[in-house]
């Protein structure tokens, strides 16, 4: 189960992400209605168009219904990051937990000491809280942690 900060930072990163991916959505959307109701079309090509395909003047409800949508989604989105208190956020300790030193262990800039435990933890061999005890030599992300006054060590 992932720690309170670990859903934290992934839900702000899920949030940047869903108002990416609306603010696309609109502008493609835009896009695909400026160019079928714009000078781009003749009126000639327009009522072939028309005469060839009814599907076009068929979706545009639904497309119309999907922009709305995706407008709603990033109204949600932006509201959240509003009331997101960042402060409160980068003020809080965060836990050393189990999985946080896995997702550590698992960054590229992790020692090569902190990535052998993790494959020992891995295989079942010891605990992230036998790390002291067992990691020779001991990686010095441990250290890091333990003298940081933005983490708390509970082991």
């Amino acid at each position: 189960m992932r720690s309170a900060n670990t859903r934290r930072r992934y839900a702000t990163g899920g949030m940047v992400a869903k108002i990416a991916l609306s603010f696309a959505a609109l502008a493609v959307l835009a896009l695909a209605v400026y160019w079928v109701g714009d000078s781009y079309l003749t009126d000639e090509e327009a009522g072939a168009v028309s005469a060839s395909s009814s599907t076009t003047a068929e979706s545009f409800p639904e497309a119309y219904g999907s922009l709305m949508d995706s407008a709603d989604d990033l109204e949600a989105a932006r509201e959240s990051v509003e009331n997101l208190d960042v402060h409160s956020l980068l003020s809080e300790p965060t836990v050393v937990t189990e999985e946080y030193m896995a997702d550590l262990a698992a960054m590229p800039i992790a020692s090569p000491e902190l990535r052998d435990f993790a494959e020992r933890v891995a295989a079942g061999e010891c605990h992230w809280s036998d790390i002291e005890v067992l990691a020779r030599p001991l990686p010095h992300e441990v250290a890091e942690l333990k003298e940081s006054p933005n983490f708390v060590w509970t082991w």
